[in-house]
């Protein structure tokens, strides 16, 4: 990965601020700078295609807002359908350098071990259940502290949950 570099002050307009503001920059070798206003993220500060994909669906998954069962239901199988694209186009890589016999190289067993890992991570996250029970809002029986209890107490469920994916997509990592 290459260094990130923050500049507080601009001492000239670049592409993205004036002079005066602040801004980061990173350089990859033998390429031009890259600018941003905001820290750029991990996905950014890679060349694989399969680590660029793998932080930027982490990266989705923390940053989505999850308040209810659809809403998880719908952020875990959107993981599971982009984990299956790239072990797809992994295996196509090692398909590939099978036809050619190179398979059995150091980058033909790295490719094998992704594939692998997303196996791994793909069987996790079809199997993670998230079937909670969602708190009933006009529930007679319920007082105001109950009702903020029980709902409290789903939300950290569903936050459970929402780190489970992150953990599972974390050990497609290889």
């Amino acid at each position: 990965m290459p260094r990130v570099n923050y500049v507080k002050r601009a001492r000239k307009d670049n592409p993205v601020c004036k002079k005066g503001e602040s801004y980061y920059w990173w350089q990859f070798a033998f390429s031009s700078k890259s600018y941003s206003l905001k820290r750029p993220r991990a996905s950014q500060l890679t060349r694989s295609a399969y680590y660029s994909t793998l932080y930027a669906l982490t990266e989705q998954i923390e940053d989505s807002t999850v308040d209810s069962v659809d809403s998880i239901t719908c952020l875990r199988d959107d993981a599971l359908s982009a984990l299956e694209e790239l072990r797809d186009e992994t295996e196509e890589k090692l398909q590939n350098m099978s036809e050619h016999g190179l398979e059995n190289t150091p980058t033909g067993e790295m490719i094998q071990e992704r594939v692998d890992a997303l196996e791994s991570a793909i069987s996790e996250i079809e199997n993670l259940d998230v079937d909670i029970d969602e708190p009933d809002e006009d529930d007679p029986d319920l007082d105001d502290d109950e009702r903020e209890e029980a709902k409290e107490k789903f939300q950290d469920q569903i936050d459970d949950l929402k780190s489970e994916l992150i953990d599972f997509v974390g050990e497609a990592h290889v």
